[in-house]
């Protein structure tokens, strides 16, 4: 704890301990499967009593995780509970297609799975003319340029003109929010690639950060050791959407060629670096300042089939399964679940000048 003075009505100064922890929510991709860990956190902020913005410094998402993180820190931020009924009420919207595009597609072997306009209006009405630069609390979300062939970060302070890059200005690292929602979303075979502009006009060709940062957590902790140079601690909260349980078997591979290969060496990848990602920040952190919630998605109990690991299937019995899985989750995990929100009433957040 760092040591600060206040002065009382008297006149008098009285040492404190100001807690110097910063905290970080992290939420993985998995498109519609990000009603998980949207419902979690709806029940998180009812037993803290306090919005993510309110209880967090610093919000990182990738692809559906990305924008939840935009939805809960931008200016009028949504609740938890208001990104829960979006994945509810608006999944149709997002992964819509017509039978002529299904047909000429072949299934997304020759065009993506779904067309954007409705899921592109469905944004901007949601997340309005706002600019990254305007959101609080801080923001971090994942996207790959796929013709300068490399990560990209997109950051609320550095849209503010905060820790740059050389010789970069701040108005080329803002953009619209519903812009960059798109961008952070399009996930390669299910929506075409994303080209938006930032604040000085230049275009930007991005895919889905989840091909290489579906959990955003390491990243979100680099940059929170930057930004944050004074924090004596890091609580870091990561939440998964589901891990992928359907087995890949040894004799269908074997057929397998280019096209068969795309989506299992996706799922892959994201599920393999999940584990990594988990397993790195439970050695950096321990259990006391890192908490991750994650669920599988096999049957239920009752031998009820479970959700569907696939990113689109917003049929209303999914979504049903979904909600159903998450609320398992929480009671599964309710002894961390309780220490977090007892950790997070305790110590108050601190004001983020303290830590800067």
């Amino acid at each position: 704890m760092m040591k600060r003075f206040f002065t009382n009505w008297f006149g008098d100064k009285k040492e404190v301990e100001a807690d110097t922890t910063v905290r970080v929510l992290c939420l993985d991709g998995g498109g519609i499967r990000g009603l998980i860990p949207a419902v979690a956190l709806d029940q998180l902020e009812k037993r803290v009593g306090k919005s993510c913005g309110e209880i967090f410094h610093l919000i990182a998402g990738t692809s559906t995780g990305g924008l939840i993180a935009l939805g809960l820190t931008k200016p009028n931020p949504f609740s938890a509970a208001d990104m829960a009924d979006f994945y509810r009420s608006h999944g149709p919207d997002i992964f819509k297609r017509s039978m002529v595009h299904a047909a000429r597609s072949l299934g997304g072997y020759l065009d993506d799975l779904y067309q954007t306009d409705s899921f592109e209006a469905l944004l901007r009405d949601k997340l309005g003319n706002n600019w990254l630069s305007g959101n609080l609390p801080e923001t971090l979300v994942t996207a790959y340029d796929i013709e300068r062939r490399q990560p990209r970060y997109f950051s609320s302070w550095k849209a503010r003109g905060d820790k740059m890059d050389f010789g970069t200005e701040e108005d080329a690292c803002d953009f619209l929010l519903p812009d960059l929602a798109r961008a952070i979303t399009a996930a390669p075979s299910y929506f075409r690639p994303a080209l938006i502009q930032d604040r000085c006009g230049a275009t930007h060709p991005l895919i889905d950060g989840g091909v290489f940062a579906n959990n955003p957590s390491i990243a979100a902790l680099m940059e929170a050791r930057i930004l944050f140079p004074k924090a004596e601690n890091i609580l870091l909260v990561s939440l998964g959407t589901g891990t992928l349980e359907r087995p890949i078997e040894y004799k269908t591979t074997l057929k397998y060629g280019k096209l068969d290969w795309v989506e299992p060496v996706m799922s892959i990848m994201a599920s393999a670096l999940d584990q990594a990602i988990d397993r790195q920040l439970s050695l950096d952190l321990g259990e006391e300042d890192y908490f991750r919630f994650q669920t599988h998605l096999l049957s239920f109990d009752n031998d009820t089939p479970g959700p569907s690991d696939d990113f689109d299937n917003v049929t209303p019995e999914n979504i049903d399964r979904l909600e159903r899985r998450a609320y398992e989750m929480l009671d599964w995990e309710s002894d961390r679940m309780e220490a977090l929100v007892e950790r997070l009433k305790s110590n108050p957040r601190c004001d983020k000048d303290i830590l800067i």
